[in-house]
C-alpha cells in the first residue's frame, strides 16, 4: 500500500497515551504518599487550575516554570495545605512518569501504519516525563523519534515548535505530512500554522465549536487507516 502521507505527527497525551489514567493514579500516589486529602472537590479544582495554566503556557502569556511552580502551590493554598508545592510537583511528575497506559487501539494502528509511514510523537511537556511514559508504553518501537515541547523552546501550536520538529526529519516533506491530536487549539491549530494536514481524533464526538477546521475527523484511531491510505 502507498500511503498518502509517509510522515505522521502524533501527540502523546489524549491521543495515544492515556493521561487521565496517569494522571489520576499520579495524584493518588502523591497525595496518600503524603496523607493529604483527596477528594472530589480538590481534584477538580486542580483540575481547572493546571488547565487554566496550560492554556496559559500555549498561548505564550507564562513561562513552562510557572506551571510547575504554581499549580500545586495554588492548590494548597486554597485548601490550607502546608507543604511545598513546588517539591509535590516534582513528586507527582516522577509518579505519571510511571503511568504506562495507552488508548484503546493505539498499538494497533501504530503496528499497521509503522511499515509504510514514518512515525513521530509531537507533544507538549517534561522531557523525562514523557520520554519514560513513552518508552514504558511499548510503543516506541514504532516511532521513528520524540519532539517534546521542553526540547524544543516552545509549546504546540508555536511555528517554532514544529519547524524544530522538521528540522530533524530527513527528506522532510510538508505535503506528505499530517497531525494526529486530541487538541483542536495545540494540535489542529499548531498543524494548520505550520502548512501541514490535520487529523482531529475527537473519541467523545463533541461538537467542533471553534473556528479551527480539521482536515479530518475520526473517533476512533483505527479510523486512521482510511485517511492514510
Amino acid at each position: 500500500m502507498t500511503p498518502k502521507y509517509n510522515t505522521i505527527l502524533f501527540d502523546a497525551d489524549g491521543t495515544l497515551l492515556d493521561f487521565a489514567k496517569a494522571e489520576e493514579a499520579a495524584l493518588q500516589k502523591t497525595f496518600a504518599d503524603h496523607q493529604f486529602p483527596l477528594d472530589q472537590t480538590i481534584r477538580s479544582r486542580y483540575q481547572q487550575i493546571n488547565n487554566q495554566l496550560w492554556s496559559d503556557f500555549e498561548q505564550g502569556l507564562i513561562e513552562k516554570q510557572q506551571i510547575l511552580r504554581q499549580r500545586f502551590t495554588l492548590l494548597f493554598s486554597e485548601f490550607h495545605i502546608a507543604y511545598d508545592g513546588f517539591a509535590f510537583n516534582q513528586e507527582y511528575l516522577t509518579n505519571v512518569g510511571n503511568g504506562f497506559f495507552t488508548i484503546d487501539g493505539a498499538e494497533q494502528i501504530c503496528q499497521l501504519l509503522a511499515p509504510h509511514c514514518r512515525l513521530y510523537f509531537a507533544t507538549n511537556g517534561n522531557v523525562n516525563t514523557q520520554r519514560n511514559r513513552i518508552a514504558g508504553s511499548g510503543l516506541q518501537q514504532y516511532f521513528s523519534g520524540t519532539f517534546v515541547s521542553e526540547a524544543a523552546g516552545q509549546p504546540k501550536p508555536s511555528p517554532i515548535f514544529f519547524e524544530y520538529c522538521f528540522s530533524q526529519i530527513a527528506d522532510f516533506d510538508k505535503t506528505k505530512t499530517i497531525i494526529v491530536g486530541d487538541s483542536l487549539f495545540s494540535d489542529i491549530q499548531g498543524g494548520h500554522n505550520a502548512g501541514i494536514s490535520t487529523c482531529w481524533y475527537n473519541p467523545q464526538n463533541k461538537p467542533c465549536s471553534s473556528e479551527i477546521i480539521p482536515d479530518y475527523e475520526i473517533h476512533t484511531l483505527n479510523e486512521l487507516e482510511q485517511i492514510i491510505f
